[in-house]
């Protein structure tokens, strides 16, 4: 079992790498936009709008790390800040990776190491979030 110290010491190179990954993604993305049609776009949203998306984001991935801490009992031996850490990292790593499964295989790896629950418990875990997210996002298109 890892402690929180092990685990931020062996992710710090993919720390590193996300933000210079994340950086350079984003310039290039500011150099090939037009900047003025950006900010019309951005003058025609309700500021109450903007304010409730971004606070959902940033709440997500805090409901998913105490969901995983208490996730079916699976979890509990792994501490709650690792849960929570695991997935707002995940959730960054799936914001630069190709894909959102990169994000997943790094909860994956952070909650297996910190947690005495096996790998394949945890994408049980995984699979039954991406399910529940399917079929939340099927009855909200049947509304």
């Amino acid at each position: 079992m890892m402690n929180e110290k092990s685990l931020s010491k062996k992710s710090g190179w993919l720390t590193i790498l996300q933000i210079v990954g994340t950086s350079t993604f984003l310039l290039l993305l500011f150099f090939n936009t037009d900047v003025s049609k950006a900010f019309a776009h951005l003058r025609g949203i309700a500021v109450w709008s903007l304010f409730i998306s971004l606070l959902l984001a940033a709440t997500r991935p805090l409901i998913i790390g105490l969901r995983y801490h208490r996730g079916a009992g699976r979890f509990e031996s792994a501490p709650v800040s690792i849960c929570i850490r695991a997935s707002y990292v995940g959730t960054m790593y799936s914001m630069v990776l190709p894909s959102s499964i990169g994000g997943d295989v790094i909860r994956m790896e952070w909650i297996q190491r910190a947690s005495v629950t096996s790998r394949t418990d945890v994408f049980v875990n995984i699979i039954h979030e991406r399910a529940w997210g399917m079929g939340v996002l099927g009855a909200v298109l049947l509304i």
